[in-house]
């Protein structure tokens, strides 16, 4: 009796590296050449078809597919606003997002001192919004900075849902964007805002 078949397993499909990246910008810019010197060449018995293409266009267009090349297929943007202000003594952070339901957002409220007062935790996207208060009672007048952040690894046992884990990654390796930063191989969408406290 035979031994069944091994059915191949294919491990998931990694996202391009820098390398393969830049192959495919330089791939695309020549691509674009040739098909600039057929389109000359074809034309050459009537000189009046053929058309002009002056430098700046041709840099233009290499640095645009560069871009283009630079942002794989599966990558994912996330906006993220943060409009912090002062209400009695409690400090309001909110804003507005377009992550879905009940993702989780990291937020941090510090003095800019020497030794500062800080208020950490995470809060929950609903319809669109997020929205905390923090009791800033006791806290000395100044400037306070607040940050909201977005990450699918999150402190203290806490774990995004599967689909926000599936749409950006375990290590967020599909986020790009302005406000995306990485660290230690964990990427994340963050906002900074400061204000000032008078008690």
């Amino acid at each position: 009796m035979a031994a069944p078949a091994q059915l191949a397993t294919s491990s998931p499909k990694q996202p391009h590296n820098l390398r393969q990246l830049a192959w495919i910008g330089i791939t695309a810019a020549l691509t674009l050449c040739a098909c600039l010197a057929f389109i000359m060449f074809a034309n050459r018995d009537n000189p009046s078809a053929v058309p002009t293409l002056v430098v700046e266009d041709l840099e233009t267009a290499v640095a645009n597919a560069t871009i283009a090349a630079a942002t794989p297929e599966s990558s994912q943007t996330v906006e993220l606003s943060l409009n912090p202000h002062i209400l009695g003594h409690f400090l309001i952070i909110e804003g507005q997002t377009d992550l879905p339901n009940r993702t989780l957002l990291m937020y941090e409220a510090s003095e800019v001192s020497a030794d500062p007062k800080t208020e950490t935790g995470t809060l929950d996207v609903l319809d669109g919004r997020y929205l905390r208060q923090v009791d800033i009672q006791g806290w000395h007048a100044g400037t306070i900075a607040v940050w909201v952040g977005f990450q699918t690894l999150l402190p203290n046992g806490q774990k995004q849902s599967e689909t926000v884990i599936e749409k950006f990654g375990e290590m967020g390796e599909f986020l790009y964007g302005d406000n995306v930063t990485e660290i230690n191989g964990l990427k994340r969408a963050e906002v900074t805002q400061t204000l000032e406290f008078v008690p």
